[in-house]
C-alpha cells in the first residue's frame, strides 16, 4: 500500500482502539498515528480515553501524550506534524494509520485529502483553532474506515469505561489543579474536567457529577456519529473507495470487513497499474 494512508474513525466508545488492536495482527508493519486532539496531552489519559499501558504496548503508535496540558496548537500545525509522522512510517517501510474520534482534526483531513469541508461548531471545539478558508495540504491517498456501532453499545460503552476511569479521572483533574490548570488550557473543555473540578470544589457530589459526564458524552457522540457520517458520504462521491461505513458490533466481522476493504483498494491499484503498462507499451 505504497504512499497510502488510512484512518480508523468514528465516534467515542466505537471500539477504534480494540479494533486497531486486532487489525494489527493483519497488518504486521502498521504505525497508528494519533488523531485525536485531547489523545495528545499527558495527563489526560483517563479523561480522554487514552489507550492502555496494556493496550499501547501491543500496537507500534506515535503522537500519544506528547504535549503539556497547557500547550495549544492550531489544526494545521497538527496536520504538518501527522505528516511527517506518515513519512517517516513510509521511510520505515512501515504502514501509516491515522485514528481518532476528533470532529475538528476530521475536518481537517477532510478538507485537506477530500477537498470537503464539515460543518464542525467551533464554539462547542475552542481548541485547535483553524482559519476556515486556509489551504491545508495532504499529499497522500487517504482511505477512511468509519466505526458506526447502535446507540445501545455505545450507552453501554460510556458507562463502562466511566466505571473503570472514574476514580483516575478524578485524580487527573486534581493533578492538573496542582499544575496551574486554568480554564483557558487546551484540555479544559475535556468531557468530566468541569465535572471533576466541581466535585473537588464540592459544589456537586460525585454521583451527579457523572450523570452530567454521561449526559454530555453522550450528547457529543452523537454529535461526532453526525460528521462522521458526512465525512464518509462526502468522501465517496469523488471515488466510492475513499471510505468505508462499519456498522457491525461484531470484532471479527469489523476486521473482515477492514481487509476485504484493503483488498479492493489493492485490486484497484493493481488494474490501474496494468492500463498504464498498457498504455506505455501500445
Amino acid at each position: 500500500m505504497k504512499n497510502k494512508v488510512f484512518y480508523i474513525c468514528g465516534s467515542s466508545a466505537s471500539g477504534k482502539t480494540e479494533f486497531s488492536i486486532e487489525l494489527a495482527k493483519h497488518i504486521q508493519n502498521a504505525v497508528f498515528i494519533n488523531a485525536d486532539t485531547m489523545q495528545l496531552y499527558k495527563g489526560l489519559e483517563p479523561l480522554a480515553a487514552h489507550p492502555t499501558a496494556s493496550e499501547m504496548s501491543r500496537i507500534d503508535t506515535r503522537l500519544f501524550s506528547v504535549f503539556d496540558i497547557g500547550k495549544n496548537i492550531s489544526r494545521s500545525e497538527w496536520l504538518e506534524i501527522a505528516k511527517k509522522e506518515i513519512e517517516q512510517a513510509f521511510s520505515d517501510g512501515k504502514q501509516p494509520i491515522l485514528i481518532g474520534g476528533s470532529r475538528s482534526f476530521a475536518a481537517t483531513l477532510a478538507q485537506a485529502a477530500y477537498g470537503i469541508k464539515l460543518n464542525v461548531n467551533q464554539k462547542k471545539e475552542p481548541t485547535f483553532p483553524e482559519d476556515a478558508n486556509k489551504k491545508l495540504d495532504f499529499p497522500y491517498p487517504l482511505y477512511s474506515i468509519v466505526l458506526t456501532p447502535s446507540g445501545k453499545n455505545i450507552e453501554k460503552r460510556v458507562l463502562k469505561r466511566l466505571k473503570e476511569n472514574s476514580s483516575a479521572s478524578l485524580e487527573a483533574v486534581h493533578n492538573m489543579r496542582c499544575n496551574g490548570y486554568s480554564e483557558l488550557m487546551p484540555g479544559a473543555s475535556t468531557i468530566g474536567v468541569k465535572e471533576y473540578s466541581d466535585v473537588l470544589d464540592n459544589k456537586i457530589s460525585l454521583p451527579l457529577a457523572e450523570k452530567e459526564i454521561i449526559k454530555r458524552g453522550i450528547s457529543y457522540i452523537n454529535e461526532q456519529k453526525i460528521l462522521f457520517t458526512e465525512l464518509s458520504h462526502k468522501a465517496k462521491i469523488n471515488n466510492p473507495l475513499n471510505s468505508l461505513v462499519i456498522t457491525s458490533p461484531s470484532l471479527d466481522d469489523k476486521v473482515s470487513q477492514a481487509l476485504k476493504y484493503i483488498e479492493k483498494i489493492k485490486a484497484s491499484d493493481r488494474v490501474t497499474e496494468n492500463k498504464r503498462i498498457g498504455s506505455i507499451t501500445i
